[in-house]
């Protein structure tokens, strides 16, 4: 299962004001290794955020496997 675990390593989160890569900006990275049962949190911009009505996550390792995702917004 350690492969499994590397392969959420890396993967970039971003946020997006509109369809188009080029309005996205990074919010950040899957930092270590993600075990079954547990998590990774991307705080976007040290916790301050960043604005946009999409979401995009890239893996940039492998395949992007993902079971679950929750996006939090202030405001």
């Amino acid at each position: 299962m350690q492969c499994l675990a590397q392969r959420m390593t890396g993967n970039v989160v971003y946020v997006c004001s509109g369809k188009t890569d080029d309005s996205c900006k990074e919010c950040g990275r899957v930092q270590q290794p993600v075990s079954q049962k547990q998590w990774a949190a991307i705080e976007c911009n040290g916790g301050n955020g960043i604005q946009g009505r999409y979401v995009k996550i890239a893996a940039t390792n492998s395949y992007l496997q993902l079971t679950e995702v929750e996006i939090y917004a202030n405001g």
